[in-house]
């Protein structure tokens, strides 16, 4: 990869996930950003739709399943993590290693998006359906630097507030509590 404005999807590839809305929001801001370059990770149904973006475009990388450290290297190379769709257990990866989470404002999501704070640690775009507000959220902490550093701080504040360990903790806690009362 070449590019300066890395993008970084890892999940799962089904309908839930809104994969045609994100691959028409990259194509916008490729068209804006000339040097943007997406890296998808992951397998489902909708595979197919990444592997024929990823035929037609060489800015577009599939890469298929990985798993733990593998994604490691990935999520170093990127600057932000883009899942307009279903956010669960991945924000703890965005938050550990430092890539601030864009989403939109989508019914589906796991109760973790409760932990994204849009201009502290990610951003949720308001408007789940327009392809284009969500490009231009991307293309916004793209052009502004300092803006994407102060997610990529609220990223590393959240990852010790928010991890499978705290919550593994918590949820211990909230038993113990349930059966002293």
């Amino acid at each position: 990869m070449s590019g300066d404005h890395i993008g970084l999807y890892v999940g799962g590839m089904y309908p839930g996930k809104r994969l045609k809305f994100l691959l028409d929001s990259l194509i916008y801001v490729r068209e804006q950003i000339p040097d943007f370059e997406m890296i998808f990770i992951g397998s489902g149904s909708d595979s197919y739709l990444v592997e024929e973006m990823n035929q037609k475009n060489s800015w577009i990388h599939f890469l298929g399943p990985k798993f733990n450290d593998e994604k490691v290297p990935y999520f170093v190379l990127s600057k932000l993590f883009l899942m307009p769709a279903q956010i669960g257990l991945a924000i703890l990866d965005c938050f550990a290693l430092g890539v601030p989470l864009i989403t939109t404002n989508y019914d589906g999501h796991g109760p973790e998006i409760d932990y994204l704070k849009t201009g502290n640690n990610g951003v949720i775009v308001d408007s789940p359906n327009n392809a284009v507000l969500f490009a231009q959220a991307i293309i916004d902490l793209f052009k502004n630097e300092n803006a994407r550093l102060k997610l990529v701080e609220g990223c590393q504040v959240s990852s010790s507030e928010f991890s499978i360990e705290k919550m593994v903790e918590n949820f211990a806690d909230g038993i113990e509590l349930a059966l002293m009362n």
